[in-house]
């Protein structure tokens, strides 16, 4: 089996939660009250950042760019398996699964799924019904054996 794209999909993944782990850190200090002993603490809506720059960086930019910066640099972008165009539930399914797939194990199991399903999906793709693709690509309608009639 041919697995397209999974070394860049790779890397555009530690490139994008770099940024993200970059900026969330950086927050900390930037929006934090230093303490006595040093260290920084977050209180209220600024403690809420992280969350916010997670939810804009992955979800909104997948929504209007088809992809974050990671995957625009390594020339991939998501696309609906029915080929419509994508919808905000969508990405956020697909990035919600990124708590369960990538999150507890660094993408160990988005990386085996990715391998072992027949359209190089992982969890959060299969759910959503998305799909990564080179972005000039052509992609054609997946029909998944549950929907044939």
């Amino acid at each position: 089996m041919i697995y397209p794209y999974i070394s860049r999909r790779v890397w555009a993944t530690v490139i994008d939660y770099t940024i993200i782990i970059f900026l969330s850190v950086s927050s900390i200090f930037l929006l934090g009250d230093r303490q006595d002993d040093g260290k920084y603490v977050v209180f209220g809506w600024r403690a809420m950042a992280p969350e916010a720059m997670w939810f804009v960086y992955f979800v909104i930019a997948e929504r209007y760019f088809g992809g974050t910066f990671g995957h625009q640099l390594l020339k991939l972008k998501v696309v609906a398996t029915d080929g419509s165009g994508l919808f905000f539930g969508q990405i956020l399914v697909r990035r919600l699964c990124d708590a369960l797939e990538i999150f507890p194990c660094c993408g160990l199991i988005a990386y085996l799924l990715v391998r072992s399903t027949a359209n190089n999906q992982r969890l959060g793709d299969l759910m959503a019904k998305t799909r990564v693709v080179g972005r000039n690509d052509p992609y054609p309608y997946i029909e998944f054996d549950f929907e044939k009639k």
